[in-house]
């Protein structure tokens, strides 16, 4: 499709405008895309959370198909959502390291966020 090197910087809006070309803004208020979006965000990472708790790696498309509704709905709220995410992360370094909780028996695989 000719999207496997897409810009970063356009990630966000190629995004955007996949779901649009679905369909699924049409006729919806930002409001209502932005309220549609967060309920499908959590919706997909339900199926994510399944797979974890069924002892599984999600599959990547699992995971994509969190990240899609939280790109669109950044979109609708005006955020550059890379940039926040790598503002927040770099923020969060500076709060400083979280120990491990006691009594911590969990896998805990792919480390903390």
């Amino acid at each position: 499709m000719g999207n496997d090197h897409i810009d970063l910087n356009d990630l966000q809006h190629t995004v955007y405008r996949n779901v649009t070309k679905r369909g699924y803004l049409n006729g919806r208020t930002p409001w209502d895309v932005v309220q549609r979006q967060t309920l499908k965000a959590v919706e997909e990472l339900g199926e994510v959370a399944r797979c974890v708790f069924d002892g599984e790696y999600p599959p990547a498309s699992e995971i994509a198909d969190v990240a899609i509704p939280l790109f669109v709905m950044a979109q609708e709220c005006g955020v550059d959502l890379l940039a926040e995410v790598l503002r927040k992360s770099t923020a969060d370094i500076e709060r400083g390291v979280r120990q491990p909780l006691q009594n911590d028996t969990s896998d805990n695989r792919a480390g903390e966020a």
